[in-house]
């Protein structure tokens, strides 16, 4: 199976270590022998191991855990809400529950019910290592199971598709709020900070008073853009970098306590909500929210009148998400990237290095061609050259070079590639860039050539506007942009006929490697009415489609799948 190596590294795991610059008051409380001290008669032992004890709320669902290397206790919610914490009943209602939902009628208003301000059934099972509570909204009548259990590291939860039920077709299930308030402080009653992986990592330190004006909301894996219809252009806006890594964390004193919140399914519905200290309430808690249906606005007619409605079918994906609880010395966001570093080894996502002395190298990105339109037709404007690639990477005499060919196709990086291997005649011939790939691979490097297999580039041709490409909600094809060009995008089909054969060309007339844009980062849902097709759905097509490709791949800022 061919190697796949990352251009751009922005992973988690270098933003923390290179660029990263008690919750209320009985909450830092220690374990005084088998964790009776701190913890409320409302909880039971549940789970227990060589270095945690797990007690559950059978009325609430919350869980507490007792580190038995420092006797420290995290708390998934609020035991009791003071005056001074001046939360409403919502709010009340939200800090003390284990999970919320948030529930949309036929007009798409949203409505918010929580376990203990809420008419519910739950009916709670004691497994090994935790519990398992099947819950029901009575006024929504939707149901849904989770299943908390204690592993070696912390603490997994669990909620399966299979277990959702929306018995009454006028409410459909939003959002689900999983655990909202673990290890949730109260101002800057503890040292500390939350972490959220935006750009190369983020610290919203805990204070009394927080510079912030909103809360934080973000996608993992991005917008998707089969809801939204388009990303449109705008030459002057910065967008964000996408979440790329779906892990969160925080941290109570420096070098004491810490844990880090792990996605290991759901992540494509997905949303980190981090609220500050001073914005709605006076806690710092972030977690994690799972969108299972949306509202959108569909138009009715060209003036752009319509209505605003629900999507016809709830969202499909399982939710498993690790509280890995750190203590001592690898209590900050070091020993953050480290836990996470442990995960995907133990995982067997994450290779180690076989040379760490060895010369990191450098990438090097050529254009190859443009083109020129003349009267009625386009011409090819070659601007680097096979033989001058060749002359400048002689020239820097480097070792180890990531050379990406961008443009290599006819009439240049304007155009749309073509499924078999065609080099436009103004840059060289197919054995020179053959050769040229020999002399790259004897430098201890590779040659890419770029390709962005999603795109189908507005104007350009090559591919079937009625068959090839992906479908909004809206009934619109899917738009947007990347380097400056306008493309709408291949639905699975179209992308898998186009990228497999120039793989299997690239490779084996080549002996080169695809540096592949845009499938690694861009997730969207295709509306096809004969195959619709949702974010979580997509990914295992995306592995798939690269493990069979059998070709060396190389991804700009991917996302952790």
């Amino acid at each position: 199976m061919p190697s796949i190596r990352r251009l751009i590294p922005r992973c988690l795991l270098i933003g923390l270590l290179l660029g990263l610059g008690s919750p209320w008051p009985d909450a830092t409380a220690t374990a005084q022998g088998p964790g009776a001290q701190g913890v409320p008669d409302s909880f039971t032992p549940v789970g227990e191991n060589d270095t945690f004890q797990l007690y559950a709320d059978p009325a609430t669902l919350a869980f507490k855990v007792v580190d038995r290397r420092s006797g420290h206790i995290w708390h998934s919610n609020l035991d009791e809400v003071t005056e001074e914490d001046d939360l409403n009943r919502t709010w009340t209602a939200f800090a003390t529950s284990g999970i919320s939902i948030d529930y949309l009628d036929e007009e798409a208003d949203e409505e918010r019910a929580s376990l203990t301000n809420a008419e519910h059934q739950i009916d709670f099972k004691p497994i090994d290592q935790g519990f398992e509570a099947a819950v029901t909204f009575t006024d929504a009548s939707i149901t849904l199971a989770v299943t908390v259990q204690l592993e070696a590291d912390g603490v997994r939860v669990e909620v399966p598709f299979e277990s959702i039920r929306e018995e009454d077709p006028e409410a459909k299930l939003g959002l689900l709020h999983l655990y909202p308030f673990m290890g949730a402080t109260r101002e800057d009653s503890v040292p500390g900070y939350m972490f959220i992986p935006d750009g190369a990592g983020t610290l919203i330190r805990f204070a009394a008073e927080t510079k912030a004006r909103n809360m934080f909301f973000g996608r993992y894996y991005g917008a998707d853009l089969g809801m939204i219809g388009e990303m449109p252009f705008d030459p002057n806006l910065n967008r964000p970098f996408q979440i790329s890594v779906p892990v969160i964390g925080m941290v109570h004193g420096e070098k004491e306590n810490a844990f880090i919140t792990i996605v290991e399914k759901g992540a494509s519905y997905g949303e980190i909500r981090a609220h500050p200290a001073g914005v709605n309430t006076k806690f710092n808690f972030l977690y994690n929210a799972f969108v299972y249906n949306q509202a959108y606005f569909q138009a009715t007619n060209r003036s752009g009148e319509g209505v605003t409605t629900l999507q016809p079918a709830t969202n499909e994906f399982d939710v498993v998400v690790h509280y890995r609880l750190l203590t001592g010395d690898e209590s900050d966001y070091v020993g953050m990237a480290r836990s996470y570093q442990d995960y995907l080894a133990e995982k067997g996502d994450l290779q180690e290095r076989l040379d760490p002395s060895a010369d990191i190298g450098i990438k090097l990105e050529f254009l190859g061609g443009e083109k020129q339109r003349i009267l009625f037709w386009d011409r090819s404007i070659p601007v680097t050259t096979i033989a001058q690639m060749r002359d400048i990477l002689g020239d820097l005499d480097v070792r180890n070079p990531e050379v990406v060919y961008y443009g290599w196709q006819p009439r240049g990086a304007n155009a749309m590639y073509h499924p078999s291997l065609k080099l436009d005649a103004t840059l060289g011939t197919g054995a020179q860039l053959a050769s040229f790939a020999e002399e790259v691979t004897a430098a201890n490097g590779r040659l890419y050539l770029y390709v962005d297999p999603q795109a189908a580039l507005e104007d350009a041709g090559g591919y079937s506007g009625r068959n090839d490409l992906a479908l909004a909600i809206t009934d619109a094809n899917i738009y947007g942009y990347n380097r400056y060009k306008a493309n709408y995008y291949l639905n699975i089909q179209a992308l898998r006929a186009r990228f497999q054969p120039l793989s299997r060309a690239v490779s084996n007339d080549l002996g080169a490697g695809l540096a592949v844009d845009g499938l690694g980062s861009m997730l969207y849902s295709d509306f096809r009415d004969d195959r619709v097709l949702n974010r979580e759905a997509t990914i295992p097509m995306y592995q798939e489609l690269v493990a069979e490709a059998g070709v060396n791949t190389a991804f700009y800022l991917p996302n952790d799948y």
